[in-house]
């Protein structure tokens, strides 16, 4: 806990969703909605898919809720999710949260993400050691 640390090296597939969607608990890349101040390009980040197209994704009191169930988060160790949302997850948009929740920008900030914007999946990390992140 956090999986990832500022500076970590990982392995990105690109191809993963060129034609699928993530899965729940997916660790993926995407560009976001903030723009790099350096390039002025958008920059990317580094999140855990939470909703799918059709779920209803709640935080209520700290928790999260897809479709009426609380999710199982063993990754957080008892991190308080911030914020109340109540929605339903449009076609082609996933809603991630990030791992270290209290300085996230996540969905809860940016908004739902468009799936032509997910960059890749991140199943390995490679520096400084080797470690599976989902």
């Amino acid at each position: 806990y956090p999986n990832l640390d500022d500076k970590d090296y990982l392995i990105v597939n690109k191809l993963a969703y060129k034609k699928n969607l993530p899965e729940r608990g997916d660790i993926v890349v995407f560009d976001s909605n903030i723009i790099n101040e350096v390039n002025g390009e958008p920059k990317k980040l580094i999140k855990r898919v939470i909703g799918l197209p059709g779920d209803r994704v709640e935080i209520v009191n700290g928790f999260v809720y897809i479709n009426d169930e609380k999710l199982e988060e063993a990754y957080l160790d008892g991190v308080f999710t911030d914020g109340e949302v109540d929605m339903i997850v449009p076609d082609n948009s996933i809603y991630v949260l990030g791992d270290n929740r209290p300085i996230s920008k996540d969905s809860r900030m940016i908004g739902l993400i468009d799936k032509k914007n997910i960059t890749g999946y991140t199943s390995l990390e490679v520096y400084p050691s080797i470690k599976r992140v989902k």
